[in-house]
């Protein structure tokens, strides 16, 4: 449930209580019943890219059109996370899903990956603890991103095999999205939450999509005002940058090619991510809750 899953009384909630009511709000208001899920109430990525559609600033709205399948393509893969290996554009939105995704591209992924990743420093006689929650956000961004996945069959964890028993025996009482598949049918699933994953080298971008999202995120961006501190100019500047650095690559794009050719990327992506997913919180145009105090 919403509740239970995203919204705590602990300082690590995802989301606060008005925000959380908000969503359900934004939700329901556009919503339709999917015939094929027993009519319960979903978004369809009509309905997602009209919404976005609406709230992105006027000079941007063609190149978004542009890239609203890769974007919806996005939010499925986070809304089902890790549980899809692959998402169709047909694929439906339920409320929960929705609001999954928003917490991984609306800038809330800290609080969901906190601890999950850690390094150990020492200093004199103390420990110190800390979360590097930042590369599994960017490797996860890149993997949404891609349309195709390689097989997993080959990548296996130590932990493999306690995983698939976690899922058989525990797991379907506790969400739906494995109900009632069989061992073999988990094992896709065990090998991603056990590490068990191909390698970010062997997984590609195609060029074309990624020069579309990168266009419309220029414009996006150099359509918010005001902007009194140049936060959203400087990161519209650095992807006009980048564009021209895409167009010179390969056909198909991998994280590594990015990274070695212009670090920071997807820092920068992740980040206008942020600004754009975050009108599903406010419920307004970009242009309207942007603060561009906040900083990168």
């Amino acid at each position: 449930m919403i509740e239970s899953g995203y919204l705590r009384t602990d300082r690590g909630a995802v989301f606060a209580a008005i925000e959380v009511a908000a969503l359900k709000t934004i939700f329901e208001k556009h919503s339709i019943e999917s015939m094929e899920n027993d009519g319960l109430q979903c978004w369809t990525k009509t309905i997602f890219r009209n919404y976005l559609l609406d709230r992105v600033p006027q000079n941007s709205k063609r190149h978004f059109l542009g890239c609203s399948t890769t974007l919806y393509h996005c939010a499925l893969y986070f809304a089902k996370y890790p549980f899809a290996k692959s998402a169709s554009e047909d694929d439906t939105l339920t409320c929960d899903e929705l609001i999954r995704a928003i917490a991984f591209l609306g800038g809330r992924e800290r609080q969901i990956f906190r601890g999950v990743a850690e390094t150990m420093t020492t200093k004199g006689s103390k420990t110190f603890r800390r979360a590097r929650p930042d590369r599994l956000c960017y490797e996860n961004l890149f993997r949404s991103l891609a349309r195709e996945t390689p097989e997993l069959d080959t990548w296996k964890s130590n932990d493999h095999d306690d995983v698939v028993d976690v899922l058989s025996e525990v797991q379907p009482a506790m969400a739906y999205l494995n109900v009632g598949l069989t061992l073999d049918e988990l094992q896709p699933i065990a090998r991603r939450l056990s590490n068990g994953k191909p390698p970010l080298g062997s997984i590609l971008l195609a060029k074309g999509d990624l020069l579309q999202l990168m266009f419309f995120l220029t414009r996006m961006l150099m359509g918010i005002r005001p902007d009194p501190l140049g936060t959203a100019s400087q990161l519209a500047e650095s992807f006009e940058r980048l564009l021209a650095l895409i167009s010179n690559m390969e056909s198909e794009i991998s994280f590594d090619d990015i990274n070695d050719t212009a670090p920071g990327t997807f820092r920068d992506l992740h980040y206008a991510f942020a600004i754009l997913f975050s009108t599903f919180m406010q419920g307004k145009d970009i242009s309207t809750i942007y603060d561009s105090r906040t900083s990168r």
